[in-house]
């Protein structure tokens, strides 16, 4: 059974959450120029500042608006977004990411409610969704819990879609259900470097196995402390609101196409706020990192040989080759490279996005 939910924030947690931007302790300035180090202080004071005056109402409302419900699956309640479409046109299963919630999918839902139903779930311990209390939350059986969510809503063949751990999860919603999941679109290609590709690489693929090393020294910190310390970091993410603004707003400038605009892309900068406040007033930072504890070392190790298209923004974290790209996923209906765009095209690129989804689920249903 499904019932609608409205998401509320009570006032008295919008005020301690001002209160305690408000009384910000800052620390000792960066001593480079650039983001190196971190997200500057001066980022960090101008999104304090825009936090003080950001109205978190507007983003429940849109919710409410799009189709808010809740329903339990596995004794958790699942927060999702229900968008009608045409009755003879195929659902998608919209899946996010971390940091990442539902409120990614704002932007394109109108554009693709137009040709489908959407179903837009919060996963299990992200958003106003509970948090698991046991573990084996892993992204197995969160792809389980969508399949399960897509049959009590009545939809016996859908399409999946996703970025980031959507990538992962609608993959394996694919993979693990084929019996209703027809395929998946995906915006993040994981797969582990093969050995043809290792031992006799293109220049391209050099290239990119550079770009992963550099990542790895680099960017990787936060999903190291995610999949090792869940806990220990949450204490700080729960407790200081400028830290949980910058843990996500750092993000947004390392993943996003710096051509859209600085410093976070062409992700407008109210969404970055309403996803900040996502996080904050749900307290749900711990919980969404587990995901990274339960899974974070094993996942893109999976063969998928469902049907299966794929959209590579040019700045997003991994873009391998096709081949590369094969020895994981050997069902590759569709192979596009978009001109621009990130980690998170559906803010960053809206249009392209939709008309990449679109290409995507043709190539799916062709292949049938």
């Amino acid at each position: 059974m499904t019932k609608p939910f409205a998401p509320t924030v009570a006032q008295a947690r919008v005020d301690d959450f001002r209160d305690r931007l408000a009384r910000t302790r800052f620390p000792d300035p960066e001593v480079v120029n650039d983001w190196s180090q971190g997200l500057p202080i001066r980022e960090a004071m101008q999104l304090r500042d825009d936090l003080l005056e950001h109205d978190f109402a507007a983003c429940l409302a849109r919710m409410k608006e799009l189709g808010s419900d809740r329903t339990d699956i596995e004794n958790i309640d699942i927060h999702f977004l229900h968008v009608p479409g045409p009755e003879d046109a195929v659902p998608l299963l919209l899946i996010h990411g971390w940091p990442g919630g539902i409120i990614e999918f704002f932007d394109v839902a109108q554009a693709l409610s137009e040709h489908h139903t959407l179903v837009i779930p919060s996963l299990p311990g992200f958003g106003y969704s509970t948090a698991p209390r046991e573990t084996g939350w892993g992204v197995e059986r969160m792809a389980d819990a969508c399949a399960a969510l897509m049959r009590r809503l009545g939809h016996e063949r859908f399409i999946a879609q996703g970025g980031d751990w959507g990538a992962e999860i609608g993959s394996l919603v694919a993979q693990r259900h084929p019996d209703a999941c027809l395929g998946a679109h995906i915006n993040l290609v994981s797969a582990r470097v093969p050995e043809a590709v290792r031992s006799n690489p293109t220049d391209a693929e050099t290239a990119q196995m550079g770009r992963l090393r550099d990542w790895g020294r680099m960017e990787m910190g936060y999903y190291r402390q995610q999949a090792s310390r869940p806990q220990t970091l949450g204490y700080a993410l729960a407790d200081s609101a400028i830290g949980q603004a910058c843990w996500i707003a750092e993000k947004f400038h390392a993943w996003t196409d710096p051509s859209l605009g600085q410093p976070h892309g062409g992700v407008a900068r109210a969404r970055i706020l309403d996803l900040i406040c996502l996080y904050w007033f749900t307290n749900s930072a711990t919980a969404a990192s587990r995901l990274y504890w339960e899974s974070g070392y094993s996942s893109g190790r999976t063969a998928i040989d469902a049907a299966v298209a794929c959209s590579l923004y040019p700045h997003e974290i991994n873009a391998p080759s096709r081949r590369w790209a094969e020895s994981r996923y050997s069902r590759i209906v569709d192979w596009h490279v978009a001109e621009r765009g990130g980690h998170f095209p559906a803010m960053e690129v809206p249009d392209d996005f939709v008309t990449d989804v679109r290409r995507g689920v043709e190539a799916i249903l062709a292949a049938k």
